[in-house]
């Protein structure tokens, strides 16, 4: 080619130089094939591929092999001539022949096309697993492939519709019959292949919702955790895991999920109840009120009831509306220690009528003891729980004393002898013991002892009593002493 080109330039030069030294023409500026060698074909410019074999300016020769690789080009100015079969869709080229087939069997397709002879077969297609072939006339010119959809499974190439009662499963691409399921609601099982769903009506098992393939089985259902149960004995009863259930007597809870029932230590109670499997008792359990407490055991019987929870007051304290605290109020009344169960106010001692209690102590309410009753001197609580005081009578004294709740006063007696005049302040003392002077229809206590200055002084054998005097006027015995007249008394006068 290269020398062909070169023969070609060579007269043109010569033929261009002639004309200008002979006519003044000049060599055009583009070159112009008017045939190409065999192997090539003429296209309108060098960078087309499309053949062109009119010759023109600037045209070119392009080897066969730009125009298709399968082409011919017999060179000069023909156009490439192809040697490809062509195949009609349902048709493919066998190897080593020049004459179409039809497809086959419905497990191919054949879309069509042209193509070369080979020693391979050509245009023939195996249908994709899980699709089926489409198009054509029979099952022998099959031209495309469809993937199987809904309930349909494909096998060599066809589409079949999926058993009865195992259409459930809606995925495309199933490629076998055991690809078609039947969905079982939970608390059913298939028990026999190809069966449908039944429903699981005794038994501690459960099973929730779940495909099963065409000739199989169901798995097995899964057993309640142990002491779990279940009850009931339709499908619904045996459909998930909460429907196993244990039950919990007061006292008991179940602390750790599928755990058994147990009476752990703390402040806690419940009554009886059933926990599903999973779970545990904390929506049953109640703690005690702020305060209150339960025995810190694993004995049942200290946690199966909010009347389990207590509160420990010290003597002398007690609770005084529902859920409260230990406290000591202003009041006469008493208590010992106690437990007050939770939402109770503490019974307390109330003092009897005239004995009082002074202070909020705790130590001032804790027991009788501190309920007294105030007898002023020269009178006594004469019997237990007298709620008055009574005069000590003649003969007697007593000082002013408190007397606890329970408890008796005391009275002293006079000397042989000497008497008192019985009540008040003329006996609450030792010295009010005396001797009785008699003036005028009137009875004055002498005393042991000297009072006032001056006094009257008797004396009786080897003993001195006196008289106490005053100017005021208080008796009818009357003593002048000097210019000042004095009356004689005693101090119950």
């Amino acid at each position: 080619m290269f020398r062909f080109l070169r023969y070609v330039v060579f007269l043109c030069v010569l033929f261009c130089v002639g004309k200008v030294f002979a006519a003044g023409y000049t060599c055009p500026t583009e070159i112009q094939y008017s045939s190409c060698n065999p192997g090539y074909y003429m296209t309108k410019s060098s960078s087309s591929t499309e053949c062109y074999p009119e010759p023109v300016a600037g045209n070119a020769c392009r080897p066969c092999s730009v125009y298709s690789n399968t082409a011919e080009c017999a060179g000069g100015t023909t156009c490439p001539s192809s040697n490809l079969i062509q195949c009609s869709p349902g048709n493919y080229l066998p190897p080593n022949v020049t004459k179409c087939t039809p497809c086959g069997g419905a497990n191919y397709y054949c879309p069509g096309g042209s193509f070369p002879k080979a020693s391979v077969e050509q245009g023939r297609y195996t249908v994709d697993r899980g699709y089926y072939s489409t198009g054509g006339t029979s099952e022998t010119t099959r031209t495309g492939q469809a993937q199987c959809t809904g309930a349909t499974y494909c096998v060599n190439g066809v589409q079949n519709t999926c058993p009865i009662n195992y259409q459930d499963d809606l995925s495309d691409g199933k490629s076998k019959m055991q690809d078609c399921k039947i969905m079982c609601d939970g608390g059913y099982r298939v028990l026999s292949a190809k069966g449908t769903c039944t429903a699981i009506s005794n038994g501690n098992v459960y099973i929730g919702e779940h495909l099963v393939s065409y000739g199989s089985t169901s798995p097995e259902a899964t057993a309640c955790p142990t002491s779990y149960v279940i009850a009931g004995t339709t499908a619904a009863d045996h459909d998930e895991v909460t429907d196993c259930r244990i039950s919990c007597t007061a006292g008991t809870q179940v602390v750790l999920a599928n755990g058994l029932c147990t009476t752990p230590t703390g402040s806690w109670y419940t009554t009886a109840h059933t926990v599903p499997a999973g779970s545990t008792s904390d929506t049953n359990v109640k703690s005690c009120r702020a305060g209150y407490s339960t025995k810190s055991t694993t004995d049942a019987a200290d946690h199966d009831s909010s009347l389990d929870c207590k509160i420990s007051c010290a003597a002398g304290t007690r609770v005084t509306e529902a859920y409260g605290t230990c406290t000591t109020p202003a009041g006469n009344w008493y208590v010992g220690g106690h437990a007050l169960v939770q939402g109770s106010i503490s019974t307390v001692n109330e003092c009897l009528d005239n004995y009082t209690i002074s202070g909020t102590a705790a130590t001032n309410h804790d027991s009788e003891d501190d309920c007294k009753i105030s007898c002023s001197g020269g009178s006594y609580l004469a019997n237990i729980n007298d709620t008055t005081c009574t005069n000590v009578g003649e003969g007697f004294w007593a000082a002013a004393s408190s007397i606890s709740q329970g408890k008796t006063g005391t009275r002293n007696a006079c000397g042989s002898g000497l008497t008192t005049r019985g009540y008040g302040a003329a006996a609450d003392e030792a010295n009010d013991c005396g001797r009785v002077l008699n003036f005028d229809g009137e009875k004055i206590y002498l005393r042991k002892n000297k009072k006032t200055t001056p006094s009257l002084n008797v004396r009786i054998n080897d003993t001195t009593y006196y008289g106490n005097m005053s100017t005021a006027t208080k008796g009818r015995l009357r003593v002048k002493n000097g210019s000042i007249t004095y009356s004689v008394y005693d101090d119950g006068m």
